[in-house]
């Protein structure tokens, strides 16, 4: 188990060392992308990351990010479809995103998923 994660650990690192922004992935990279094994541990990370930033800003009593109903996993699959859903939307919009970073469109597209209502 532990060479697996070393190994998957330096797949995704060597994966980044050529992408433009050295971590960021741009949404023009997102189509050839969302199958790919390794981008999907990533943005599994991201989801991960954001929902465990959001559980701290919740303990602190702080306004949350986004506000997921507290009875549901969100699993890999339900991330890349809250962000194809929102680079699909804004695309259909006519805003330019290619250059934008996917990690940022998946917070917005929580954010529109699950808005808190105050």
């Amino acid at each position: 188990m532990r060479t697996m994660t070393v190994l998957l650990t330096l797949f995704v690192l060597l994966g980044f060392v050529n992408s433009p922004a050295s971590g960021e992935i741009m949404v023009k990279d997102f189509d050839q992308l969302k199958d790919v094994q390794w981008f999907k541990v990533y943005m599994r990370g991201v989801g991960t990351g954001y929902a465990h930033a959001n559980s701290e800003l919740r303990v602190n009593k702080q306004k949350q990010f986004y506000c997921q109903p507290g009875n549901l996993a969100l699993t890999v699959d339900n991330y890349l479809r809250i962000l194809d859903d929102e680079i699909q939307e804004r695309r259909k919009e006519g805003q330019y995103i290619e250059d934008i970073p996917v990690e940022l469109l998946l917070l917005k597209g929580l954010q529109k998923t699950f808005p808190c209502n105050k």
